[in-house]
């Protein structure tokens, strides 16, 4: 998904004429819906933290919805991978390391969205159609940078590009106490912001 802003990163190999470009996707919009405050979101969060606590006697769980430039991809080339890239945000309110009362490493989830949604306006109370096929990575460190393929998530059999509105991201188990906390694009970090990455052949 890209309509402007491509980086190119080209690396030729001896004298062959195939190579690899690898071309970055921006984030244009993320938002964090939550229960069990269903109808409301936070689509211009500092930070996105996505989950699952109780507090006071209520199980509060987060997930957070992300959309990005189109994937235009430049005739001749072949899709080879996709990346996303998720960037720890130090300055979190939230907790920073797996206290006690945890349970554990957390696995975070990840789908491809399939209809239409406001950042705006979307919330957990609302119909949001996902594909079957997720993506998944534990985050061994409170604090540690993400790095998901997607290949899976957003090529199909034949390593085309499948219709996106966006991903959709939340914990494997929403049933245990994890957290796991990211920059936003409206956070502090500007320089740390999540992105897609699409490594394609040119042959």
């Amino acid at each position: 998904m890209i309509k402007k802003g491509i980086i190119f990163l080209v690396l030729i190999s001896g004298c062959s004429k195939s190579y690899t470009e690898v071309f970055n996707i921006a984030l244009i919009e993320d938002t964090v819906i939550t229960f069990p405050v269903i109808n409301e979101n936070f689509s211009k969060a500092k930070e996105i933290n996505i989950y699952s606590d109780t507090r006071l006697n209520k199980r509060h769980v987060t997930a957070a919805l992300l959309k990005f430039n189109d994937i235009l991809i430049p005739e001749h080339y072949k899709i080879d991978s996709i990346f996303l890239y998720l960037y720890y945000n130090a300055r979190s309110g939230f907790y920073k390391e797996n206290v006690e009362g945890h349970k554990g490493l957390p696995s975070l989830q990840v789908y491809n969205i399939k209809s239409n949604w406001n950042p705006k306006t979307i919330a957990w109370s609302d119909s949001l159609e996902l594909a079957e096929e997720s993506a998944l990575a534990v985050v061994k460190m409170p604090f540690q940078d993400i790095k998901i393929e997607l290949s899976n998530v957003l090529l199909n059999n034949e390593g085309l590009l499948v219709s996106s509105k966006g991903l959709y991201l939340k914990l494997k188990d929403e049933n245990r106490t994890n957290y796991v906390h990211l920059t936003s694009l409206d956070g502090y970090e500007k320089q740390r912001i999540t992105k897609l990455k699409v490594y394609a052949s040119y042959n």
